[in-house]
């Protein structure tokens, strides 16, 4: 049985296109009755693999080259003489699988994204050496005090009085004078005139708490400060900034493997200072830290809420920066702020905050 397969040869000798049709036989054989060439086995013969509607070429022993658009005339001919079906190729071609295989693949990158990469951050993180965080806090801590900071510029008076209070709110194990803490982090405080950050306070991967001026100035009292250091712990505690940085370099990485984009990995490693100190951490991890910090307070008899009367008012005068963070300012403004829908302070944008969080905090 003969199959006549349309197609365009090229002789390779000049540009000229000439139309014809293959016969191709069952014993392998192709022949080109219509014009003066030698028949030709398919041993001899390097036929392209099939993709899309791509035309596919024959290229002859002779050095001539057949391209044909009859892909399914081809393909059973091919599947005659070498016993098998091109699988993939009849796959590819049929519209319904490729829609099906498109919303398999969105439902897969989903799950990945939204459950599979935290997970495995939270695994990897738990499982990192100490090193690891010392050597990333550092470097950010470095890095923003050369883009951002500049030194504090509070009395050392005021200083030491919070630092007295956080070490007194230190965990238990994290007072010894041991150079390794029994919980195997080593918490302290970085204090920070903020500049454009303003009021806000975050923690690094090695324990390092930075608390700039404008926070300490928008404060009422010390408990206030102590609710929001608090809450940072407990980011340092389940290792939230850790894991934030292994999600955001999974996800570099299956863009890498998605779109090959290999700026997005290197971006990931020149953009780690502002990862941490801007993006924004989830509802779940929100939600631990609040929950860390509403315990510890309660142990140390310190009313929660404080915690939440602080990010009412950061919520409110939060834009106010440097010299003009005035508490008189900032209940001066509150009714004029009513007027901006959500105008949050940086602190708000990288610690989203709710009023069901606030709630948690009145009435424990």
């Amino acid at each position: 049985m003969s199959i006549l397969v349309s197609g365009n040869l090229y002789s390779g000798k000049d540009a000229r296109r000439l139309p014809t049709k293959a016969r191709c036989e069952t014993d392998g054989t192709i022949h080109f009755d219509e014009l003066d060439i030698a028949p030709q086995h398919i041993e001899d013969v390097t036929i392209s693999d099939p993709l899309g509607n791509i035309p596919r070429t024959l290229r002859l022993k002779s050095g001539e080259l057949f391209e044909t658009n009859d892909h399914k005339k081809l393909g059973k001919w091919l599947s005659i003489v070498e016993g098998k079906t091109n699988w993939l190729h009849l796959l590819e071609s049929n519209w319904r699988f490729v829609i099906a295989s498109l919303a398999l693949l969105g439902i897969i990158l989903f799950v990945t994204v939204r459950w599979g990469i935290p997970a495995a951050s939270e695994a990897i993180a738990a499982r990192l050496p100490e090193e690891v965080s010392a050597t990333i806090g550092i470097g950010t801590l470095e890095a923003l005090d050369e883009a951002l900071f500049e030194p504090t510029k509070l009395p050392a008076t005021r200083l030491a009085s919070i630092q007295t209070a956080f070490d007194a709110a230190l965990p238990e194990g994290a007072r010894q004078t041991t150079k390794v803490p029994a919980h195997g982090i080593h918490y302290q405080l970085a204090f920070r005139a903020g500049g454009p950050l303003g009021a806000n306070a975050f923690a690094l991967p090695n324990g390092t708490i930075v608390v700039t001026d404008e926070l300490i100035a928008l404060a009422k009292n010390d408990d206030e400060i102590m609710s929001v250091l608090l809450h940072e712990m407990g980011h340092v505690h389940r290792r939230h900034s850790l894991r934030m940085l292994i999600s955001h370099s999974g996800l570099a990485m299956l863009s890498l493997a998605i779109i090959g984009d290999v700026s997005a990995a290197g971006a990931l490693v020149l953009a780690l200072p502002s990862v941490l100190v801007e993006s924004s951490y989830s509802r779940d991890l929100e939600g631990e830290a609040d929950d860390y910090a509403l315990a510890r307070m309660q142990e140390l008899n310190i009313a929660p809420e404080h915690f939440a009367n602080l990010m009412q008012r950061l919520e409110k005068c939060g834009f106010l920066a440097g010299e003009e963070l005035l508490l008189e300012q900032c209940d001066d403004s509150l009714s004029s702020t009513k007027d901006r829908g959500t105008s949050l302070v940086e602190y708000l944008s990288t610690h989203p905050t709710t009023a069901e969080r606030i709630a948690k905090f009145r009435s424990p």
